[in-house]
């Protein structure tokens, strides 16, 4: 998955081209005038050389995300192929959990931060099938016939399924081919604004990911997450995001009597379709939201 990089990120890079493209071209002190030409070429130099840099510690960023496979560069094809957001086309798809930075308990892992990338303000598209995430609390288990790395996200996975709209999500998603939940901190490696949980799917198979299962809305965020497993066949859009977050904070909401004083920051979906045709397809499922 490759989320949009963040206000800061950007502004750097504009301001430090900004400077050089606006220097003097040529360099009136006494005693001699340096070509234009010359000190032209010393700037686009010294351009494309921080330009490297940047380039590179965004690819070490991409990766350490697991948005890009180890040992494969931005230039080359990844497993995704380049179909659209959350789309079929055979190439997988995927979305992430972008809740607003500024909501109480900061990186929780149901709606504190933005995208997917550490240090990045982030938001939905598509996501290429990752390597397992680390298990951080070791060993798995089967719940509900899936596989679930740590027994924090067993725990909350029994608590959603028993809750009527809960347990149609999970059907739904098992039918879709979800067949693990894991942890993957890589998703929000600092504990503020990022991506708090990802749904992957592509080829039958389906995963979630959830970036930090000490969230006291984790079951908000897997309840999210189960939203979109539940609904894969209609890829994501913007209608989408809200709904199954409405959705994930009403669950939460009946189970542990408080909501999880998260909101999801809209605008980072702002690339997707607006809507996709997810009440209907809940509406299939007998769940009305």
């Amino acid at each position: 998955m490759v989320s949009p990089i963040s206000g800061r990120f950007g502004s750097n890079l504009l301001q430090s081209l900004a400077q050089r493209v606006q220097a003097p071209t040529g360099d009136a002190k006494a005693g001699g005038v340096q070509p234009a030409d010359a000190k032209k070429d010393e700037k686009v130099q010294d351009t494309l050389a921080e330009l490297e840099k940047i380039l590179a510690a965004l690819l070490e960023q991409l990766k350490r995300a697991g948005i890009i496979p180890p040992g494969q560069d931005l230039g080359s094809s990844g497993p995704s192929g380049a179909s659209p957001v959350g789309g079929g086309g055979g190439g997988g798809g995927g979305d992430s959990f972008t809740p607003a930075a500024g909501g109480g308990g900061g990186g929780g892992g149901g709606g504190g931060g933005g995208g997917g990338m550490p240090s990045l303000d982030g938001g939905a598209s598509r996501a290429a099938p990752a390597a397992p995430a680390a298990n951080a609390a070791g060993g798995g288990t089967s719940v509900q016939g899936i596989q679930v790395s740590d027994p924090r996200l067993a725990q909350a996975l029994q608590q959603i399924a028993s809750h009527p709209d809960g347990a149609k999500l999970l059907a739904a998603a098992k039918a879709n081919g979800l067949n693990s939940i894991s942890v993957n901190p890589g998703l929000n490696p600092d504990g503020g604004g990022g991506t708090e949980g990802v749904t992957r799917w592509g080829n039958g198979s389906t995963s979630i990911e959830i970036a930090d299962p000490n969230s006291p809305a984790l079951i908000h965020t897997l309840a999210h997450e189960l939203g979109h497993a539940a609904t894969t066949g209609d890829g994501n859009s913007q209608l989408e995001e809200k709904t199954v977050d409405a959705l994930g904070e009403r669950i939460s909401r009946d189970l542990t009597g408080q909501g999880s004083g998260f909101n999801l920051d809209v605008g980072a979906y702002s690339n997707l379709a607006f809507d996709n045709g997810v009440l209907n397809s809940l509406r299939v499922l007998g769940i009305r939201v």
